[in-house]
């Protein structure tokens, strides 16, 4: 028999992932008309009760909470807004598939899950401090690793999860991902959202997040290299066990010198106090993002 070769593997993992939810498929439905109301997102979403339950926890949570307390859907929508419906609900899909196909909590894939989550807390508070709508970023950041796990599904005995789940990207640790895999994670996961049907801004951060420039739009440009930005913190502050007064610029400079100039070169004024304060405002939430965690595996 042939062997196939890894590229072959990667592609057969991918086909063999299951299709989205038909509450998922009727909410992208929804979410792409322009005359579709709340009413019309309340109706598609109340088949699946877990995805309503998600959906108003995170109407409620630190990260879209309002003063009064939200206890209808109609008003966690209008809160959250649509397109970020639809990401809560593509995500929600995407973790169950993930939990179907059984893959195994080690202290380096807990470790993945809550990079995962920092990442995506760091995106939306850089994004809320540029005055962007922030819920997109927040996405983006959760999922921007998922290519690692289709390689630790495809290749349990060969992707090291202590080797490629907890480390830095680097440009060279990505050369050395893409010959020995045949993909990097970043182009995997792509694929993947792509398969699925995501929203092009999140596939696009999530293919371009170690190479912004090419993204295609200027807007998912921005949009990758804050994913980029917000990694790098996520890694910082898990790796310095929070230590805050650490010199986490010499950080940047060693895993992301060009960062600054790229950040200027789409428009954005670069500060270094302002990557420290940022820095700072992740570590003091870290238990934040183990709650938000909570809400999407439940």
């Amino acid at each position: 028999m042939i062997q196939k070769t890894k590229a072959e593997q990667l592609r057969q993992q991918i086909d063999s992932f299951p299709i989205l939810p038909a509450t998922v498929s009727r909410i992208m439905q929804v979410t792409a008309s322009p005359e579709s109301s709340a009413d019309d997102l309340v109706q598609a979403i109340l088949p699946d009760q877990s995805l309503c339950v998600t959906v108003l926890k995170l109407a409620n949570s630190v990260l879209f909470g309002r003063p009064q307390r939200i206890d209808s859907l109609t008003a966690a929508i209008i809160v959250l807004g649509f397109n970020e419906v639809q990401s809560i609900a593509l995500i929600k899909a995407m973790n169950n598939s993930f939990r179907e196909l059984n893959l195994v909590t080690t202290a380096p894939i807990e470790q993945y899950w809550e990079h995962s989550f920092l990442t995506a807390m760091a995106a939306q508070h850089v994004a809320k401090r540029l005055r962007f709508a922030s819920s997109t970023f927040f996405m983006a950041g959760l999922i921007h690793d998922i290519g690692k796990l289709v390689m630790l599904l495809t290749f349990e005995d060969e992707y090291a999860p202590e080797q490629w789940m907890t480390s830095f990207s680097t440009e060279e640790r990505l050369v050395t991902e893409q010959q020995l895999f045949a993909f990097s994670h970043a182009s995997l996961g792509g694929q993947l959202l792509g398969q699925w049907n995501f929203p092009e801004n999140l596939l696009s951060a999530v293919e371009y997040h170690h190479m912004p420039i090419k993204a295609q739009a200027p807007l998912e440009q921005f949009l990758a290299q804050v994913i980029q930005l917000a990694d790098l913190l996520s890694y910082l502050c898990i790796e310095s066990d929070a230590d805050e007064d650490r010199d986490v610029i010499s950080g940047l400079q060693i895993f992301l010198p060009e960062l600054p100039t790229r950040w200027r070169g789409m428009g954005m004024a670069w500060n270094d106090e302002h990557f420290t304060g940022w820095y700072r405002w992740l570590c003091k939430s870290r238990e934040q993002s183990r709650d938000v965690r909570e809400i999407f595996s439940a």
